[in-house]
């Protein structure tokens, strides 16, 4: 699933939709699971550039600042890796696939009101589109609570062409061959009691996955890019950090970012109350995870 989110101050969401679609993605992975069907898979990552930044700018004076326009400089780590995860049938036709990137899906402009999935679901779409109906291709996002498109909420033909990169990228990459049986798959999950917040009873639901040789952690809030480093180090570069997955603690940001706070940082402040170090706490949570799931698969 890939979504794009508005900035509203009132709660505008259609609870009894949300309900509804949560019903129907869970029928339909109970649906897909019989239908289980071998296959080999391949893993890579990429650097593809589709506009992203790093939104927290650092000013002459040492504070930092949102990015709102080009008066503005922004010089932080950006995101620039895709990741992706081939699925073959046999006979080595593509079957479904996985992009992973670090960026808000944010190029779409709200006033617009369109139901889309930005560049994420414009991504998946042109790869179905090309390979036919019977190839499912999914999205998972990366650690983007401090990265998003440099001409962000402008234009919808920019997530288009975003989505259209990284298709590209994807298709052409699938068709390399270094394909593996799909053998060893596990899944580790845990309900964690958050220890880097004022809110007594914060618990998360924290995953690790198994896939072969890959290594997939699901944290459910906004990661700041730099967590991204201290995940791969602890469970290696064959590895994906997947953020907005299964909760919405909010944004997560770094140790240092707290000595510099911005809007995510005040932000996790109010929402999950945390505290200095809260993201590199539930990075811990999560890379112990994954090793766990590769001993288990």
């Amino acid at each position: 699933m890939g979504a794009r989110h508005i900035w509203k101050k009132k709660d505008i969401r259609d609870h009894a939709y949300v309900a509804t679609l949560s019903a129907k993605i869970s029928g339909a992975v109970y649906e897909a699971a019989k239908e289980c069907l071998p296959v080999t898979f391949r893993f890579e990552k990429k650097k593809v550039d589709i506009g992203g930044i790093n939104r927290r700018v650092r000013l002459p004076d040492g504070r930092y600042a949102y990015y709102t326009g080009p008066e503005l400089t922004p010089k932080g780590p950006a995101a620039k890796e895709f990741g992706m995860i081939f699925f073959y049938n046999p006979d080595g036709r593509l079957r479904g696939g996985l992009g992973h990137y670090s960026c808000h899906p944010i190029f779409t402009p709200a006033y617009l009101r369109k139901i889309t999935g930005d560049y994420a679901g414009l991504f998946a779409q042109a790869v179905e589109k090309e390979m036919g109906e019977d190839c499912v291709v999914g999205f998972l996002q990366g650690a983007m609570g401090d990265q998003m498109p440099l001409h962000y909420c402008s234009r919808y033909e920019l997530a288009r062409e975003a989505g259209k990169t990284l298709a590209y990228e994807f298709l052409s990459a699938s068709r390399k061959r270094g394909a593996k049986p799909l053998k060893n798959v596990a899944f580790c999950s845990e309900l964690y009691r958050v220890k880097g917040t004022t809110q007594r009873k914060r618990i998360t639901p924290i995953q690790g996955i198994r896939l072969g040789d890959v290594g997939l952690g699901l944290i459910g809030g906004e990661l700041f890019y730099e967590l991204t480093p201290l995940f791969e180090k602890a469970v290696g570069r064959n590895s994906l950090l997947v953020s907005v997955a299964n909760d919405e603690l909010g944004y997560l940001p770094t140790r240092d970012a707290f000595k510099h706070p911005t809007y995510e940082v005040d932000g996790c402040k109010k929402w999950m109350g945390g505290k200095a170090g809260v993201g590199e706490e539930l990075i811990r949570v999560c890379a112990g995870l994954v090793r766990k799931a590769r001993t288990e698969g």
